[in-house]
């Protein structure tokens, strides 16, 4: 798997606390813990598939975008901007790729925080979680969602033990390190945001969030970024939100460098398309359409509501609709499948 193409953080705009943050208040939280798995939905564990009555909803691999960048560098630098200086990370080793996964967290200088990877005697342990707790606050947080809501909340000032949660995504929290002695020892990664979930005296706060766990999620969370809406009801405010990379050339339809369209091509807002990539004739990128960097959309293809990942290569004619592609890998939400093309001429790596 290529590493994905990334914005630099560090000492960026990117990495400065959020418009709107309140600028008189200390971080609330210096430490935070991140949680990586390979989904954390409860259900049966099987080639990266979350088994449901309906359909298998598969998990994305962990570079999937969320428009412009990885789901856990929107996170990261998120904890950045909120005053966090010292990230804990405990990951899953049957994530795919796990050690370029890791080479990318692990990159101190890139985020402007020191970055520890900590392990356990079991792979899926949560024991090097209880060897945290003591008196100092720090926040848990899963990467198959990213939370909005502030640490600058002056609720968690005042020494609130809080659950940050929203439909359909793990609750994050930011509580005082002695909870962490009450896991029980038998939780493992999976288990952990169901105990978090479970935890009595722990205050709910509402919320925005982009829960990502899921392709189909990640579909959904892609849509309410690009069209700044949270909720079917609700608008996302532009100063909470991720800021994405590129230029916005109308409404809707945001470009980032050296993007090649052929003047035939037919591109409906809200279409996101990364740097170095080429747009063939006649080609139709539908609604909530991303992607990728270094790809190429060949004659007369037609897209809608999907990710096409960097390096990627979209055959003549071909058409994906509520899909997820990777090179030749492609799964598709609406009917919850996911293949292998073998024909390169359909789709592949570029």
């Amino acid at each position: 798997m290529n590493a994905p193409s990334l914005v630099a953080v560090g000492t960026t705009k990117d990495s400065s606390p959020p418009a709107g943050m309140r600028q008189d208040l200390p971080a609330a939280v210096q430490r935070a813990v991140l949680i990586l798995t390979r989904h954390v939905t409860p259900a049966t564990r099987g080639e990266g598939a979350v088994v449901t009555a309906a359909r298998a909803e598969y998990a994305p691999p962990w570079d999937a975008p969320l428009v412009d960048r990885p789901v856990v560098q929107h996170i990261i630098e998120r904890l950045a901007g909120e005053g966090v200086r010292q990230l804990d990370v405990l990951a899953d080793p049957a994530i795919d790729d796990i050690d370029a996964l890791r080479r990318f967290v692990s990159d101190n200088d890139r985020w402007g925080m020191h970055v520890r990877w900590l392990t356990g005697e079991r792979p899926d342990d949560c024991e090097p979680l209880r060897r945290l707790g003591g008196e100092e606050r720090l926040a848990l947080v899963f990467a198959d969602s990213l939370m909005l809501h502030s640490f600058a909340d002056p609720m968690l000032h005042e020494g609130v033990v809080a659950r940050l949660t929203c439909d359909a995504a793990t609750p994050w929290a930011v509580i005082d390190g002695d909870v962490l002695e009450l896991l029980p020892a038998a939780c493992d990664l999976h288990g952990l945001g169901q105990w978090l979930a479970d935890l009595e005296e722990i205050e709910v706060r509402a919320a925005v969030g982009l829960p990502a766990a899921t392709s189909r999620q990640l579909l959904e969370s892609q849509r309410r970024l690009l069209t700044r809406s949270t909720t079917p009801m609700g608008e996302l405010d532009n100063a909470a939100g991720p800021h994405l990379i590129g230029r916005e050339l109308q409404s809707g339809v945001r470009f980032c460098r050296n993007v090649r369209i052929h003047p035939s091509a037919q591109v409906d807002a809200p279409v996101f398309i990364g740097d170095n990539t080429r747009i063939g004739k006649g080609v139709h990128l539908g609604s909530n359409t991303v992607i990728g960097a270094n790809c190429l959309i060949d004659h007369h293809a037609r897209l809608e509501n999907a990710l096409v990942m960097e390096g990627t290569y979209i055959g003549p004619w071909v058409e994906m609709y509520d899909s997820l592609v990777q090179c030749n890998t492609v799964t598709n939400v609406r009917i919850g499948a996911r293949v292998e093309i073998d024909d390169p001429l359909i789709c592949g790596r570029l």
